[in-house]
């Protein structure tokens, strides 16, 4: 999967700080990366911090991405760049990590706290809270256990319930 970004200097405030969707799927799938781009592009840092994903051209010179290409053609090369491409794909990109991630920065907000929203207010847990855990995949009877509970935060059950699509594949 090819994926370019700008060195045009104009676009470097976006290069810096965006983050190609496409890259996250191609790993997903397991495609070998090439990566196109400035050094300072979000890309091809990703691609720096994490050696064997991609190829990774960063200069302008059309020769350097022929090179790239040309290493292509060898399938063993292809095949431990996609193996590696998808290996941290699921490490990075993963929805369960997304959720874990999401739980961590909802249970560091006061307002979410499930025990301290309801030992202060005296009422019921906002609806955030259990649509959230629903949509997420977390075992409702959990979610309700920990709602129930005063002092009980989300990640209570975040770390006791599986997720459901990790255990439908």
């Amino acid at each position: 999967m090819f994926i370019p970004m700008s060195y045009r200097e104009k676009d470097r405030p976006s290069m810096e700080i965006s983050f190609p969707s496409k890259l996250a799927d191609s790993t997903a799938i397991g495609l070998p990366l090439v990566i196109d781009g400035p050094e300072y592009c979000t890309a091809v840092r990703w691609a720096r911090q994490n050696p064997g994903v991609a190829e990774v051209v960063t200069s302008q010179d059309v020769d350097y991405l022929t090179a790239a290409i040309f290493r292509l053609q060898d399938r063993a090369y292809r095949y431990r760049l996609a193996a590696k491409a998808l290996s941290r794909g699921m490490q990075y990109f993963a929805r369960e990590r997304a959720v874990r991630l999401l739980y961590a920065k909802l249970n560091a907000s006061q307002f979410l706290d499930v025990g301290r929203f309801r030992d202060e207010r005296k009422t019921k847990p906002p609806a955030a809270c259990h649509l959230a855990g629903e949509n997420a995949g977390i075992d409702a009877s959990r979610l309700r256990a920990c709602q129930a509970s005063p002092g009980a935060n989300m990640s209570q059950a975040t770390k006791t319930a599986p997720l459901a699509r990790a255990n439908s594949s």
